[in-house]
């Protein structure tokens, strides 16, 4: 189901009413940053307006602005690679071995941003955002057999990564 042809500005403010945590949350999986995040989701919120007049072309509104926000993020990664970079390991300096719910999340958030990109947004998008395997590919332009292998092989790796076997590590 599209969007109106003309899109009214009430009818913009309750879509991103409806998906901006969504897309704040997509967004800073990317990015890292807070307010690099609620910045590139602006950005994005413009985009989408400045195009409203095509709205009744587009099928997935929710998929169509996380297109726009993946490619904002990249965009934002490729212009921070310029500058220096810090480090994501000093986020979280070790997680203790304890079994605490706390521990256990953050060490699931460790290895998602360690995870190959490949890997990393598809397990955010469906995993984190609850997408579905369409969805995902039409926010990353991938076949669907790509977006199953990849969230195959990172959950795979999540695994390996959470749940040494004997022997490693």
């Amino acid at each position: 189901m599209g969007l109106p042809s003309r899109m009214t500005a009430k009818e913009f403010s309750k879509m991103v009413d409806a998906m901006q945590g969504k897309l704040f949350r997509f967004a800073f999986h990317f990015l890292n940053d807070i307010q690099e995040a609620e910045d590139a989701v602006q950005e994005s919120l413009a985009k989408f307006w400045q195009k409203r007049e095509h709205s009744n072309e587009i099928a997935k509104p929710e998929a169509f602005m996380m297109t726009i926000v993946r490619n904002e993020s990249l965009d934002r990664i490729k212009s921070r690679k310029k500058e220096s970079r810090v480090s994501l390991e000093q986020d979280h300096a070790e997680i203790l071995e304890d079994d605490s719910m706390e521990e256990r999340v953050l060490a699931l958030r460790k290895a998602i941003r360690e995870l190959p990109d490949g890997y990393r947004s598809v397990i955010h998008l469906r995993d984190v955002e609850g997408l579905r395997y369409e969805e995902i590919q039409k926010v990353l332009d991938l076949s669907l057999s790509d977006v199953k292998i990849r969230i195959h092989r990172g959950r795979k790796l999540l695994k390996e990564k959470l749940i040494p076997s004997n022997g490693s590590k």
